[in-house]
C-alpha cells in the first residue's frame, strides 16, 4: 500500500468519528467523518484499479474542486498515478499510459467529448450527484454515485480540530500530494466549496482556522486584500499599514500602540474578511513574498511551510514507532512518497 493509503487507514482507525471533510451542496453544508472518507476512497480505488488505473496512469481534473475531486485525487495518487490539469489532456496524444478524466457534471462530460478527448481517454469518472445523465459514450464511464456515498455523518466531532478550506488546484500533482499528506497526518477538517467563486464566503461560514495555498496564491490574495484598502498614500491607508506593522511585532511596540492597532484595525479587518477564527497559514512551497508574510503576521496569522506541518506529524509517528522500526525515511522522502 502507498503512504497515502496507509495514512488514511491510520487516521480512520484513530479518529473515525471525527469530521474529516465538509462540503457544500445546494447551499447547505454536509460532512463526512474519517471512516466514511476511507470507505469512499477505497471504493473509488478498487473501481479505478479494476478498470486498469495504476502506477503511471494519469487523472485529468479541472481547477474546480468538489468533494468527489478530493476523493478521486486521493484514490488516484494512492494507486501510484499522477494528476494533471485537464487542459493538458489533448496536448500530447502519443503517450500510451492509461488516461482518465474527472467530470463534475454532464456539461463537463459533453465538453470533453466534443473536444475530442474520447480518442485519447481510457475512461471518465463522472460526478453525477445531481442526477447528471449524459449521452452515451464510447469511453467507459464510472459514476461516482454508484461508487461513493456522501450521505452526511450524523456523529459530532470527538474534539475540536483545525478547519481548512480547499483553495488550491488539485490538478497540480505536487501541491495535491502536499495538501493531502498534511490533511491525513494532521487530521484537520477540510472544506470543499460548491463554487470556486464562493471560497471566501464559505471560509467565513465554516469558521476556518487554517488556510493552505501556494506562494503565488498567497501573493495574489495579499494583492487583492490591499486593493480593498484605502488608496495608497492616503492618511487612512498609512494608519492601516502602521497598525498591521505594530500587530506583526507586538513585543517591539508599546502595549498601548498594540491595543490601538488591534482594536481599530486588525479586529475590524478580520471581521470584514469573515475570518475571525483564522490563526494559521501554510505555504505549499518556498513561501510568499516578505510583504505578504508581514501582512499575514499583521493580521495575527502564523505562517509556516507545509513541510513543517508534515514534519511535526512525522516526528510524532516516529516517537510511536521508534521501538519497532529499525530505520525511517527523511521528511522529504515521506512527503514525496505520498
Amino acid at each position: 500500500m502507498s503512504t497515502l493509503s496507509t495514512l488514511l487507514s491510520e487516521r480512520a482507525q484513530t479518529d473515525g468519528a471525527r469530521v474529516a471533510l465538509s462540503f457544500k451542496e445546494r447551499g447547505a453544508w454536509r460532512q463526512l467523518d474519517w471512516s466514511r472518507v476511507e470507505l469512499a476512497t477505497s471504493s473509488l480505488r478498487r473501481a479505478l484499479g479494476d478498470a486498469g488505473f495504476g502506477a503511471g496512469a494519469v487523472l485529468f481534473v479541472s481547477k474546480r474542486a468538489s468533494v468527489h475531486t478530493v476523493l478521486a485525487v486521493l484514490a488516484a495518487l494512492s494507486l501510484g498515478g499522477t494528476v494533471l490539469e485537464v487542459g493538458e489532456l489533448l496536448r500530447a496524444t502519443t503517450s500510451t499510459e492509461p488516461r482518465w478524466a474527472f467530470a463534475h457534471n454532464s456539461a463537463e462530460f459533453l465538453s470533453l467529448l466534443e473536444a475530442g478527448a474520447a480518442a485519447v481517454l481510457s475512461g471518465i469518472l463522472l460526478d453525477d450527484r445531481r442526477g447528471a445523465s449524459p449521452a452515451r459514450s464510447t469511453v467507459p464511464v464510472l459514476r461516482c454515485s454508484a461508487l461513493v456515498s456522501t450521505e452526511s455523518s450524523t456523529r459530532e466531532p470527538v474534539f475540536a480540530t483545525e478547519r481548512c478550506v480547499l483553495e488550491i488546484s488539485l490538478a497540480r500533482d505536487s501541491e495535491a500530494k502536499q495538501l493531502l499528506t498534511s490533511w491525513l497526518t494532521q487530521g484537520f477538517e477540510l472544506g470543499a466549496s460548491e463554487e470556486s467563486e464562493s471560497i471566501e464566503r464559505d471560509a467565513g461560514e465554516l469558521g476556518v482556522s487554517l488556510r493552505i495555498a501556494s506562494s503565488r496564491s498567497w501573493d495574489a490574495w495579499a494583492d487583492a486584500l490591499r486593493a480593498r484598502l484605502a488608496a495608497p498614500g492616503s492618511r487612512k491607508r498609512r494608519f492601516v499599514e502602521w497598525a498591521l506593522a505594530v500587530n506583526a511585532q507586538p513585543l517591539a511596540r508599546s502595549r498601548a500602540a498594540h491595543w490601538v492597532a488591534a482594536l481599530l484595525v486588525v479586529v475590524p479587518l478580520r471581521r470584514a474578511l469573515r475570518l475571525r477564527q483564522w490563526r494559521r497559514a501554510a505555504s505549499l512551497d518556498a513561501g510568499p513574498s516578505p510583504e505578504t508574510a508581514l501582512l499575514l503576521a499583521g493580521l495575527g496569522v502564523r505562517l509556516e511551510p507545509c513541510e513543517g506541518i508534515i514534519a511535526r506529524a512525522f516526528d510524532e509517528r516516529l516517537e510511536v514507532t521508534a521501538t519497532t522500526t529499525p530505520s525511517s525515511p527523511s521528511v522529504n522522502e515521506f512527503a514525496q512518497s505520498a
